[in-house]
């Protein structure tokens, strides 16, 4: 924060403040300011004269306002605090108190006497909401103060402040919040806003998805716990997961794999690959994935492929609603085995369409839906 200081100072009262290109802040009685300008001649009054020091303010960002990656962003004419936080513009006739703000804004927070960080980031801004669940669940809840509109789990982040999608993040709000970390997903989407808040100054880190399978998904999860300096309690989450995970997979395999299709999306159809961590999902819950010829992540399909494929069980999660057996807008296929036996499901939440902390939940529900007798048996003989 000092180094961000020194390229401000708070003038004495009744002196000028050069605060832009030809532009000054009078105090009372102020008179017309004498100095030398820089790469210019001398004064008059003569060299014994003493120099008043000329006092600029240079905010580091955009080397021009077309970099914006939204209209909202750009100079139009009049600089204001936003475009001061975004761009490399001087600012206008705003006082001093608005200055300190927006530097302060732009400055790290301090480091500790050994000139490192203070056992980590202490103001994280997450804007991908399996991030945020796993900041929580790695005791770094206390650090987030800013999420993405998405971000719904864990309910401590209900007051938090957010800062748009991690698509299209809002770059003025993520840097009013003076975050030292800002934590993002790889999509080409949001490469404008990044780079934007990486020019500002922020550390931008951008962490794998962990949608390709259960083991991206712990990379992530440690990943994630590194860099908010709680690396060891990322490694024991990932550690109980395993043996969840184990526990879960042992329960069903002496069973019959059921023929299962997991829909993510209807208009259009779209489902649960076999390059995703959902078809890992599937596997440890006694399912067989029914997409499996589709290959790919979140391949699309027709109606024709789901009939084709006759799934035993469909997990519908792009459906809201409660965990119950409905077969809504798929009565119309009673030749699909799940639908003439009743065994479509929609997903009660987002557990399942969140690559992170609560996986474990979700392959249980899944096995619950698969699997019910056995899933009783087990919580009978539990008892």
């Amino acid at each position: 924060m000092s180094t961000c200081l020194q390229r401000l100072s708070v003038p004495e009262s009744g002196k000028r403040t050069r605060v832009g290109a030809g532009r000054t802040l009078r105090g009372d009685g102020a008179k017309k300011e004498t100095g030398q300008r820089r790469g210019g001649p001398a004064a008059r009054g003569g060299s014994k004269r003493k120099k008043r020091r000329r006092n600029f303010l240079f905010v580091r960002g955009f080397t021009n306002s077309d970099d914006a990656p939204h209209d909202s962003f750009k100079s139009k004419g009049t600089t204001g605090p936003l475009c001061a936080a975004t761009g490399n513009f001087r600012l206008p006739r705003c006082g001093i108190a608005l200055a300190v703000a927006v530097v302060l804004a732009t400055c790290p927070l301090p480091a500790t006497a050994g000139g490192g960080p203070a056992l980590g980031p202490r103001r994280i801004v997450s804007l991908v909401p399996a991030v945020t669940e796993t900041l929580f669940a790695v005791g770094a809840g206390q650090q987030v103060v800013g999420v993405s509109s998405y971000c719904n789990y864990p309910p401590e982040v209900k007051g938090l402040p957010r800062v748009g999608s991690f698509v299209s993040p809002a770059v003025e709000l993520v840097l009013s919040l003076r975050p030292d970390l800002v934590l993002t997903s790889p999509t080409p989407g949001n490469r404008n806003a990044v780079d934007t808040l990486r020019r500002a100054g922020l550390r931008v880190e951008v962490v794998p998805e962990g949608s390709g399978s259960l083991e991206e998904t712990f990379e992530m999860i440690e990943k994630v716990a590194v860099l908010a300096g709680h690396g060891a309690e990322g490694k024991h989450l990932v550690a109980r997961m395993r043996a969840d995970f184990d526990r879960l997979a042992n329960r069903f395999a002496a069973g019959p794999r059921v023929k299962t299709l997991v829909v993510v999306g209807r208009r259009p159809l779209v489902v649960a690959g076999p390059d995703s961590y959902l078809d890992d999902l599937v596997k440890l819950a006694g399912g067989a994935n029914a997409a499996r010829p589709l290959g790919g992540k979140w391949p699309r399909t027709n109606i024709e492929f789901v009939l084709a494929s006759a799934p035993d069980v469909i997990v519908d999660a792009s459906m809201a609603g409660g965990a119950t057996a409905s077969s809504g807008p798929w009565m119309r296929y009673p030749a699909i085995p799940a639908v003439r036996n009743g065994r479509v499901y929609r997903a009660a939440d987002d557990r399942l369409l969140r690559p992170g902390p609560r996986l474990v939940e979700a392959a249980e529900q899944l096995g619950r839906w698969l699997h019910p007798k056995v899933w009783a048996g087990h919580a009978e003989r539990a008892d």
